[in-house]
């Protein structure tokens, strides 16, 4: 009950801000992202003594199915689509689309390798497969582990607020969609019929 109550809260936060300005909006996204890196800076820097005796590279057979895997990489995965939706807001799509497209999931998957290296070489499997508190135990400062965690949610809360509208404003434009939809406000057309 008191999540949903949360969620709706944040959500029409979050909505409030993408309808005042997108410009604030991804403002908002610098904040968020650093509260990210600093989160997993935390994780990296942390002073623990829960090392495995021996790098733990292959598991021990008793993980999660390869579907669970695939579940929690795939989000990392997925938020440049967030970019690739707001293209008319880019100066020169043609160059920015690509590069970002990849530059995002190049990152993302660096970000997984180095974390799956440095978990093998620094905890112990053990306590990560069964401790659902193991960041927060390793981390430096365990309340940056909350806040990646919170901005990661925010993050992806804010893409999907700022990208549905211009995709639905879009759809209008070409008249799949009602009209209404394609009105667009100010100088930049925001979709805020849409949204």
């Amino acid at each position: 009950y008191h999540i949903r109550i949360t969620g709706t809260i944040i959500l029409l936060i979050v909505t409030i801000i993408t309808f005042i300005s997108t410009s604030l909006a991804i403002k908002a996204q610098y904040l968020i992202m650093a509260a990210i890196a600093l989160s997993l800076l935390s994780i990296l820097f942390g002073n623990h003594d829960m090392a495995p005796a021996t790098p733990n590279l292959f598991g021990n057979g008793s993980g999660v199915p390869l579907m669970v895997l695939f579940g929690i990489f795939f989000p990392a995965v997925t938020g440049f689509e967030a970019g690739v939706s707001m293209s008319g807001d880019l100066k020169d799509a043609k160059k920015s689309i690509p590069l970002g497209t990849i530059s995002a999931i190049a990152i993302g998957l660096v970000v997984y390798i180095i974390l799956a290296f440095f978990f093998a070489y620094t905890v112990d499997g053990n306590m990560l497969a069964t401790d659902s508190k193991a960041l927060f135990k390793i981390a430096l400062i365990p309340e940056l582990v909350i806040a990646g965690i919170w901005g990661a949610t925010l993050s992806s809360a804010l893409g999907s607020i700022l990208a549905a509208p211009r995709i639905l404003q879009s759809t209008a434009i070409d008249k799949i969609t009602p009209r209404i939809f394609s009105i667009g406000t100010g100088a930049a057309k925001e979709p805020r019929n849409a949204l």
